[in-house]
């Protein structure tokens, strides 16, 4: 069975205290049922896509859209998506224990680097 990730960070913007890196893994038939429904959801409500911190803006004044909105994105996630993995970093973890150390071979990494890498050694363990 062939397996797909599809990978996605969050909070590189310079901004944010902590970097996200998430994979969601699924199989062809897993990814056609995702779709449909994420197509059905983004149709039902109006939007052209999904992010985040656009969503808080548009629905300051109405919180619970938003929950509404995200409980149903959860909920095609976990009917439709085999695994889930996310990496979570702090900035200033990443400063003090991650960048001055000396790799190996090579650059040092960035902080999405370091994160891509976590993620991917987790999922060559499954």
């Amino acid at each position: 069975m062939d397996w797909t990730a599809a990978i996605d960070e969050s909070g590189n913007d310079g901004t944010s205290s902590v970097v996200t890196m998430a994979a969601l893994i699924a199989n062809g038939s897993h990814w056609i049922g995702y779709d449909g429904e994420w197509r059905r959801l983004l149709k039902e409500q109006g939007l052209g896509e999904i992010h985040i911190w656009k969503l808080r803006n548009a629905f300051k004044r109405d919180p619970a859209k938003l929950n509404q909105i995200m409980t149903e994105v959860e909920k095609i996630l976990l009917q439709t998506i085999a695994v889930s993995v996310i990496v979570v970093m702090r900035k200033d973890d990443y400063e003090e224990i991650y960048k001055p150390v000396q790799p190996r071979g090579g650059q040092k990494r960035s902080q999405l680097g370091v994160l891509y890498q976590a993620l991917l050694s987790f999922i060559t363990c499954m």
